[in-house]
């Protein structure tokens, strides 16, 4: 009688560590996934998701991004205003330097997009 109880004890116990660390995984999964969404449905720029955009532009979402709130000419800009000289800065650019040196993006159209306002 005592093996078998054991057994039963055994079984009863990895089968519990095995739903712990399905769940784990599948928790962690679902974190990912919502990630992606995230990153792959918003704009990087104004935050806005991307069926606004496929709703209410003739381009869509991906026009949005490729074009006006392209995150890359954003760094371009930002790299750009790292190697000029301070001197030289435009009004613009000065607004922006002084928003980056102190850590504050507020400069970024957040909620905002000229596609949707036309």
């Amino acid at each position: 009688v005592r093996p078998v109880f054991f057994i039963i004890i055994i079984f009863i116990s990895l089968s519990l560590v095995q739903a712990i660390i399905i769940d784990t995984f599948a928790e962690l999964r679902a974190r990912k996934d919502e990630r992606n969404d995230e990153i792959t449905g918003r704009c990087f720029i104004c935050g806005i998701d991307a069926s606004t955009f496929n709703n209410f532009t003739s381009g869509g979402f991906e026009a949005h991004t490729k074009g006006a709130h392209n995150m890359w000419n954003y760094l371009y800009f930002f790299l750009h205003l790292h190697q000029k000289r301070k001197d030289d800065f435009s009004g613009q650019e000065s607004f922006v330097w002084d928003h980056l040196t102190h850590r504050d993006v507020g400069f970024f159209p957040r909620s905002k997009a000229l596609d949707l306002t036309s």
